[in-house]
């Protein structure tokens, strides 16, 4: 230690010296008689990782933990459902592409039993036409005793691509407001997910009235440990004007560019449960209602914009804070986004709200064309 101390010795020297270590290139060292695992900056610099490998491409990785939340009746479950199938099936999810290695889904369902799954089946194969033999690959459980357990031995003897839990709060029995325990509960399936190179997605509920609110990751029931744990987390609203319609809102991505979170994916909601991408996005703000009061300040920006009236103006005229919340306040109702990475291809006025019709470049597909042109 005194010869480290005047700098003739070297760290590496020093942690051999302590712990038993004689190979300077080993990645085992020996500690009393365990074995710790670790690597070096430089080992994981040399792996030259360019990507995250992805699952679903670009917005669910290969493995980890992710979370769908939302308000009742949202269609949260059909949705994930259709996930699983197109895992075990497809090759494409609401148009994005699917990496698929083994084919092959777990649901985990504790809401519905054999009976309500076999009818939602059917009735959305009514729509995805596929063999009974194409959900060969697609199991299904029901019996959550030993949970860890049962999965781990399960994906240890057939691989899968995905594990859907449906849904975390019957899973979990403590208390939702206690980080630790929701940690430490968490961290089970943190780890299957890592040993086995899998996704599990947890279904989560909002908290109440959460809907009256913007999309985000702390609209999710209980303590912020179980967000934090997610590598991504998405929010499903109900469109404000039209029933066929629902929002997939990506709230979290640790891994994804900031475009990706400040628009909902507008998705078509078929009469039997099958989610199908219009191409669509609109801007987090449209998809809360605005009360009256805002109704009626917007209109009266307009009126004043249009008489021929400044921002700076518009804001002394109505007690404002500045032109910058104007701007704000129009960008909210009128819903025009432009991100980098974006093409934007026009704004149209659909049920008194405006959506753009926006897609990262090169992400994915559509179920209609639509024209390509840049503002």
């Amino acid at each position: 230690m005194t010869d480290f101390l005047n700098g003739d010795y070297d760290i590496l020297d020093l942690i051999k010296d302590q712990v038993g270590v004689n190979d300077p290139s080993s990645s085992k060292i020996e500690y009393k008689n365990d074995q710790i695992s670790f690597k070096t900056g430089s080992d994981l610099l040399m792996r030259e990782i360019d990507e995250i490998p992805c699952l679903v491409d670009p917005i669910l990785p290969r493995s980890g933990v992710v979370a769908l939340g939302g308000a009742s009746d949202t269609g949260k479950s059909s949705i994930l459902r259709q996930l699983a199938i197109d895992v075990c099936t497809g090759d494409k999810f609401l148009g994005f592409t699917i990496n698929s290695r083994h084919k092959r889904a777990i649901y985990v369902s504790t809401e519905d039993d054999e009976m309500a799954v076999s009818y939602l089946l059917n009735k959305q194969n009514k729509d995805l036409l596929l063999h009974p033999d194409e959900f060969s690959e697609l199991i299904f459980m029901f019996d959550t005793e030993n949970l860890v357990d049962k999965l781990d031995k399960m994906i240890t003897d057939n691989p899968v691509d995905l594990v859907v839990i449906d849904c975390f709060t019957d899973i979990y029995s403590r208390s939702m407001n206690q980080a630790n325990e929701v940690r430490t509960f968490l961290n089970q399936f943190s780890q299957l997910a890592n040993k086995h190179q899998c996704l599990f997605t947890f279904l989560h509920h909002t908290g109440k009235n959460r809907e009256n609110d913007l999309p985000s990751k702390n609209n999710l029931l209980g303590s912020q440990a179980f967000e934090a744990k997610m590598r991504a987390v998405f929010e499903l609203r109900n469109d404000l004007g039209d029933d066929t319609k629902k929002h997939l809102c990506i709230v979290k991505g640790n891994y994804l560019p900031a475009e990706y979170k400040k628009e909902s994916y507008v998705l078509n909601f078929s009469e039997n449960l099958v989610f199908t991408n219009t191409g669509d996005r609109c801007v987090f703000d449209m998809l809360v209602k605005n009360d009256d009061t805002k109704k009626e300040q917007y209109e009266k920006i307009v009126s004043l914009k249009n008489a021929g009236y400044t921002y700076e103006q518009i804001a002394i005229e109505l007690g404002l804070k500045s032109k910058g919340t104007i701007t704000k306040i129009l960008k909210r109702h009128e819903g025009v986004s432009t991100f980098p990475g974006t093409n934007v291809l026009e704004t149209e006025t659909e049920n008194n709200r405006n959506v753009s019709k926006a897609f990262p470049v090169g992400t994915m597909e559509t179920d209609k064309e639509t024209e390509t042109k840049m503002k």
